[in-house]
């Protein structure tokens, strides 16, 4: 896989879910809205996870399912 794509699939999901966070602070009651968020932070999970199979560990969480630590000598996101 692409790791650019695989890390804007991550994002969009990160983006998403903030977005309805941030709705949903004024708008509790909207149900839809909940259901919302509720999907895309599976779907957020599901891209983090297909991320770090693919390319190693995006967050320190991902360490926990490293054989090795090897954090420092891949490319970091943001690279």
């Amino acid at each position: 896989m692409n790791r650019e794509k695989d890390l804007r699939a991550v994002d969009e999901w990160s983006f998403l879910a903030d977005d309805l966070k941030l709705y949903l602070d004024t708008h509790p009651t909207d149900a839809h809205a909940l259901a919302a968020l509720k999907n895309a932070l599976a779907e957020r999970k599901a891209a983090v996870a297909a991320y770090e199979e693919a390319h190693g560990a995006l967050t320190h969480d991902g360490l926990l399912a490293s054989k090795d630590y090897d954090w420092v000598e891949r490319p970091f996101p943001f690279e």
